[in-house]
């Protein structure tokens, strides 16, 4: 896993509350994670690699979702492989040409800085076919082959080939009918492997960030594991996020800010009104 976003995310707030007795909620805090190829500089989170037109096939040679969920929220891309042993991103030269036009080249400190998910407006695909094909001979953990034909592609990996070449063709087959009879993939992000050359990529992950982590209550009052408010401990900001549970619904803009300044307000309140109990 690529850790990227801010150096000084150190999770010192959490820590500090777990040690005075919080209830953990960590485990079901919002994690940004998003896709990516060791191979390849770090994309934006909402290119080819997190979905959309690509085939995502699995460690058995075999689709398992539908790849368009990012268009509903982005950090969805992520859910489907906690169900896989390892996932692959399929696509040809023509659709890495016209999805991955966005592609900046990098270094792998800047990758890290985010920006390359920042810096969305950049658009140059011969810039990103040459990156493409400098990443295939370097080809960096090895997570990144080219082959001129579907079943040299499958060996590159070591996937099954009767699997993989169903698969392909069965996915071909209903991005010509326009219909994906098996996991309703929108008509749109309906694209055909249908010629070389051919690109297969291991996914692996990149998180930037986790929401949430610490328990509390209504007052930000941080609370025990059995639901009893820690006197005098209050939580605010992106530590305390727990709205989510699980995933970032990215789609209501602004949400996680409006909390942390929310949050802050309204702990110091409790804050005030604890201290003014105690006179």
């Amino acid at each position: 896993m690529l850790f990227v976003g801010m150096t000084g995310s150190t999770g010192d707030a959490y820590k500090m509350a777990m040690a005075a007795g919080a209830k953990d909620t960590l485990q079901d805090s919002a994690p940004l994670i998003t896709n990516f190829v060791k191979a390849l500089p770090l994309g934006n989170g909402r290119d080819l690699l997190a979905g959309g037109p690509a085939l995502w096939i699995n460690q058995d040679g075999v689709r398992f979702t539908d790849e368009s969920i990012t268009d509903r929220n982005a950090i969805l891309q992520s859910q489907p492989f906690k169900s896989i042993k390892q996932g692959y991103l399929v696509f040809n030269r023509k659709m890495f040409e016209k999805y991955e036009d966005n592609l900046q080249d990098l270094s792998e400190e800047e990758q890290k800085s985010m920006k390359g998910i920042d810096e969305m407006n950049h658009h140059n695909s011969k810039e990103a076919l040459k990156i493409l094909d400098r990443c295939v001979k370097s080809n960096q953990g090895n997570s990144l082959f080219e082959a001129d034909s579907i079943e040299e592609l499958a060996s590159k990996v070591g996937l099954p080939k009767a699997n993989f070449i169903q698969e392909i063709e069965k996915y071909n087959s209903f991005c010509q009918i326009k219909e994906d009879r098996e996991f309703g993939k929108k008509q749109d992000f309906l694209v055909p492997i249908d010629e070389g050359p051919y690109y297969i990529a291991r996914l692996d992950q990149s998180l930037a960030i986790s929401i949430g982590g610490i328990g509390e209550n209504r007052q930000f009052e941080v609370i025990d594991n059995q639901w009893n408010k820690i006197p005098g401990l209050y939580a605010a900001g992106i530590d305390s996020a727990m709205q989510y549970k699980n995933i970032y619904t990215i789609n209501l803009g602004g949400s996680c800010c409006a909390h942390c300044v929310n949050s802050g307000r309204y702990s110091v309140k409790s804050a005030k009104k604890y201290i003014d109990a105690l006179d």
